[in-house]
């Protein structure tokens, strides 16, 4: 009966997980757009049309964008765009607006690139594969708190083992409703900034708040395990919008 009773529990939370798991690999782009010039108008009625349309096609499988939040003027970024897709070649497939709008000519084309240049400017990019996570709902929460870690060198596979083992047994009461971490492909090395990304998601601000409010007691153990990594920084976003 217990072995059966393990058994069980495995099956659950491989099916929770597998449930959580909806994407492989992500594009992640930081935005900083220009005061005046209206690119969230362009996001919902150009980019977030093509990004439907690529879902639809089958080529990627999600596409959020993030406001930053408690951002200034001076703020290096104050949006995250973040592309889902199952096969990492499908990244750069299907891109390019006459994928919804054929008949474009080339001079609006051109004119519309000129306003997008003007409305905005990557600060950086960063491709990922998803290592492990969970949801207790349903589609994507309202917040998310990214956090930005710094693994040394050799260092990977013992942190992974912390993450997956501290997140075995998420808790369903607790103000965090979701959560991923992400390992970085595209860039590695002393001077890359972070190598590995956690997303906790919260249904309200005020949620978030609360969870950050709270100071926990660490055990001297999960003080030690912490030392595997640095978180480097962590940022509060807004979900602005979400396609599936």
């Amino acid at each position: 009966m217990k072995k059966f009773s393990i058994f069980l529990i495995s099956v659950l939370l491989t099916s929770f997980f597998s449930q959580a798991q909806d994407w492989k690999y992500a594009s992640i782009s930081w935005i900083r757009t220009t005061p005046g010039e209206n690119y969230n108008t362009l996001l919902k009625d150009k980019w977030a049309k093509l990004a439907q349309k690529r879902i639809d096609d089958g080529t990627i499988v999600g596409w959020d964008v993030w406001g930053v939040g408690h951002t200034t003027p001076e703020s290096k970024y104050n949006l995250i765009i973040v592309t889902l897709v199952n096969d990492i070649d499908s990244l750069g497939k299907n891109v390019g607006i006459r994928k919804i709008d054929p008949e474009i000519s080339d001079m609006d084309l051109e004119i519309l690139q000129q306003k997008n240049w003007g409305a905005r400017k990557i600060i950086a990019e960063a491709v990922v594969a998803r290592k492990n996570g969970y949801s207790f709902v349903d589609s994507l929460p309202q917040i998310a708190v990214f956090n930005y870690m710094k693994v040394p060198l050799g260092y990977g596979a013992k942190y992974e083992k912390m993450e997956n083992d501290l997140n075995r047994s998420p808790d369903k009461n607790a103000p965090r409703v979701a959560w991923s971490y992400s390992k970085r492909l595209d860039l590695n090395g002393e001077n890359v900034g972070w190598n590995y990304l956690t997303a906790d998601f919260f249904k309200s601000y005020k949620a978030a708040m609360q969870a950050r409010a709270n100071t926990p007691a660490y055990s001297k153990d999960l003080l030690q395990a912490f030392k595997s990594r640095k978180l480097v920084k962590s940022e509060m976003a807004g979900k602005l919008m979400s396609l599936r």
